[in-house]
């Protein structure tokens, strides 16, 4: 299940340049000017332009917490949060009771599966400030994926009783009660986000959930179409009212809806992998292993992310575990001459030299180039040693 976070970045000016490619080391710029054009590149998803300026301004003395905030949310949304953490963390040592930066700091921690780290940040931006409603929501979703559901919803009291319209709290809190069963308060929850506001999607998809495991059928449909409704590309709408139509006998629109999901879930999937392959390059192995998992959940038979994985895996020396997913990989595409090349390097340092030898045999009947070294020292190999 998807929960709802937030992030808050504090605006220090209320003025904003109307566009972003005034060179930013024009002699007569004011830090003020440079510092208002790189909010303005950041409020256009401009990350790169937002960052050089931010530096520049930083650089012309408007070192400040908040700078170091805002820079650090454009490094995060442009995909590099390594560098977001070392701004966060920046922004709190200019000033230790600067609750937004630890909150901040405990999404990038959170999008990490770095959960304890994560509930450590939100902890002490409550200690900060005991009415940060946000930091009780973030802090209640990183619980619940802890399976701490009681904890969690504690939390997401709290965030709701700071602030009693948090749509996002309530959604949140109807899913923890829905994952301990308790599917009277959950409905409770999701109707209330309904009432707040009446075009949520996510509200409607998770009530639908919750009436079909009521056996209610006719109003799970009404409410997974609700949510399409307000958003057409809500893979997962789709996928369950798919299941609907099938109990219910609708063969046809099932299919129709189980197909509609599965092209979003191949599309997002395949983002997924993009993003894992560039955290792989850039040698952040963590990361891209993060963005592998999330592919494999939205296309469990997607060998493209199998395989990238595995190789993920082989770089961090977890050759068992990059075995098992080239394996994945050439079940799910019987002809990936790479997966079964890769995965004969692997089986030759794990000194299981008969498979090594099966594999490139394979690989090579499809077309694939193998490690002529590796082809070389097992045709060196006394027969008896690769049979």
């Amino acid at each position: 299940m998807t929960f709802v976070n937030s992030r808050k970045v504090i605006l220090l000016f209320c003025a904003i340049l109307s566009l972003c490619v005034i060179n930013i080391y024009a002699q007569n710029a004011t830090p003020v000017e440079i510092l208002n054009k790189a909010k303005e590149c950041y409020k256009k998803g401009l990350y790169d332009e937002a960052i050089a300026n931010f530096t520049q301004a930083i650089q012309v003395g408007s070192a400040s917490p908040e700078i170091y905030n805002y820079r650090a949310a454009s490094y995060d949304d442009n995909g590099q949060p390594t560098k977001a953490i070392a701004d966060y963390t920046k922004a709190i040592e200019l000033n230790p009771s600067y609750a937004e930066a630890y909150n901040n700091r405990g999404l990038v921690y959170y999008d990490q599966e770095a959960y304890a780290k994560a509930i450590a940040d939100y902890t002490q931006a409550l200690k900060i400030n005991p009415q940060y409603a946000l930091a009780y929501n973030n802090r209640g979703v990183a619980y619940y994926d802890w399976e701490k559901y009681t904890q969690a919803i504690k939390d997401f009291n709290k965030a709701i009783e700071i602030r009693p319209g948090y749509v996002a709290a309530y959604i949140n809190r109807g899913l923890a009660y829905h994952d301990k069963n308790d599917l009277r308060q959950a409905l409770i929850n999701y109707n209330t986000a309904i009432e707040i506001d009446p075009k949520n999607a996510k509200a409607y998809n998770e009530r639908g959930l919750v009436y079909y495991d009521q056996g209610k059928r006719d109003l799970a449909i009404k409410d997974y179409t609700r949510a399409l409704t307000i958003n057409p590309d809500f893979s997962e709408a789709y996928s369950r009212r798919g299941v609907v139509y099938y109990k219910n006998g609708k063969k046809d629109r099932a299919i129709l809806d189980y197909t509609k999901a599965d092209q979003m879930n191949k599309e997002l999937a395949r983002e997924f992998v993009k993003k894992g392959i560039a955290y792989h390059n850039k040698i952040e192995f963590d990361l891209a292993l993060v963005n592998y998992n999330k592919a494999i959940e939205k296309d469990p038979v997607s060998f493209e992310a199998y395989f990238n994985r595995g190789l993920t895996y082989y770089k961090q020396g977890n050759l068992d575990q990059a075995i098992n997913d080239y394996t994945k990989a050439v079940e799910n595409n019987s002809e990936f001459a790479k997966g079964y090349s890769s995965r004969a390097v692997a089986y030759y340092y794990q000194k299981e030299y008969a498979k090594a030898k099966a594999d490139i045999d394979t690989a090579k009947s499809l077309g694939a180039t193998v490690d002529p070294e590796i082809i070389k020292a097992l045709d060196n190999m006394p027969k008896e040693s690769v049979k």
